[in-house]
């Protein structure tokens, strides 16, 4: 058996990628976890906002969205709760993909350093 027929063999045992040729441009997974925690952060901040009267309006424009929020609560209601429960599975949602984020670096440092181990032990059995 040769050194590439055990190697793939390892790799594919263990479960690790192929390594990329020297070279190789490094290409950007399709599972963009990053931009995925980017856009939680915004649901999660728009969710919040649901229900609450914004700052700045002119006396008058404030009066009559108070009145109106006072005189729908069977409409009104509903969203916020609905709001609220977005906004904790959103939250939640945030924090996994933080912790998907840091093993995925961490996995991504470990398969670097057994790529390293694998070439050193390549060199070493090629030397004997």
């Amino acid at each position: 058996m040769k050194l590439n027929d055990i190697e793939r063999s390892l790799r594919s045992q263990l479960g690790l990628p192929e390594p990329r040729p020297s070279g190789a441009r490094v290409e950007r997974p399709t599972h963009d976890l990053e931009g995925l925690y980017r856009l939680l952060i915004d649901l999660r901040h728009e969710a919040e906002l649901v229900g609450k009267i914004p700052v700045g309006y002119p006396r008058y424009v404030d009066v009559v969205m108070r009145v109106i929020h006072a005189l729908l609560p069977w409409y009104t209601r509903p969203i916020e709760r609905f709001s609220g429960i977005a906004s904790r599975t959103v939250s939640e949602l945030t924090e996994q993909v933080a912790q998907l984020i840091r093993e995925q670096e961490l996995n991504q440092r470990r398969i670097r350093e057994m790529e390293i181990e694998i070439q050193d032990l390549r060199a070493r059995l090629e030397n004997r």
